[in-house]
């Protein structure tokens, strides 16, 4: 219940959580994946950097950002994980923010060609552990899903909406 100010007398609400089964391998992967976007830029982000307009700087500092704390959550999931699967819990941003870069591994022609044989099959199997986890967070709180989904680039989006439904069939 929430009082005039719009405040709720419960309490803050708790931050949404989504649970994945990772190998080790899989954890290296997110390792790999956390600098993805900068890795496709190559040396056109310093050209950006130099030249771009203020809010194409701001963008690029956000994904710089996001990319070390990401790294730094899969080095510390790396660093705590057994040597078998086991259950990990990412904070909903962190989850769609890995989960963007996953798919769009994939689904870059220039990225999914670097991705060789079993390269290939294990970022695939990636993905679908993230489209089943991101379906079961859609049925019990999809709107949060959204909220989060929409700070993502628009390709990445259509992505994540293509993922949700092919795991809904």
């Amino acid at each position: 219940m929430a009082n005039r100010a719009g405040v709720s007398r419960r309490g803050p609400k708790p931050e949404v959580t989504v649970g994945l089964d990772l190998t080790p391998g899989e954890i290296d992967q997110l390792l790999d994946l956390a600098h993805f976007y900068e890795k496709s830029m190559g040396r056109m982000r310093y050209l950006i950097r130099l030249t771009a307009s203020r809010e194409v700087r701001s963008k690029l500092r956000f994904i710089q950002e996001e990319s070390l704390w990401l790294e730094r959550l899969a080095a510390d999931l790396r660093d705590e994980a057994p040597e078998r699967e086991s259950r990990i819990h990412l904070k909903l941003r962190a989850f769609v923010a890995f989960w963007g870069r996953v798919l769009a591994s994939l689904n870059t022609r220039r990225s999914r060609r670097k991705l060789k044989g079993e390269a290939l099959v294990e970022r695939e199997a990636l993905a679908a552990k993230f489209g089943v986890a991101a379906r079961r967070l859609h049925v019990t709180d999809g709107a949060a899903l959204e909220r989060e989904m929409q700070t993502r680039r628009p390709r990445e989006v259509e992505w994540m909406r293509e993922s949700l439904d092919r795991t809904a069939g």
